[in-house]
């Protein structure tokens, strides 16, 4: 599988999307961004290989909503969008 970097934070930015629906808790654009990049590990760098896509991907289909809804706030917390 020959994948770049960019096709990675692509699927994993559809992947949530996804997930969320299927947890019935869409989000919107940017709360299903911030939660790929840290799915991601943030900056996605070096070689994408199979195992780690699949890693990336096992993980986004074990989330809870709960989970889901967790990360989204940290999300925000992180970006600074919320007040500590």
């Amino acid at each position: 599988m020959a994948m770049t970097t960019d096709d990675l934070a692509t699927a994993t930015l559809n992947a949530v999307k996804a997930r969320a629906i299927v947890l019935a808790a869409p989000m919107c654009d940017e709360d299903a961004a911030g939660l790929a990049k840290i799915v991601n590990g943030g900056d996605i760098s070096g070689e994408v290989t199979e195992e780690k896509f699949e890693a990336v991907m096992k993980q986004i289909n074990a989330m809870t909503k709960e989970q889901l809804g967790q990360l989204v706030a940290m999300t925000k917390v992180m970006s600074g969008m919320v007040d500590k």
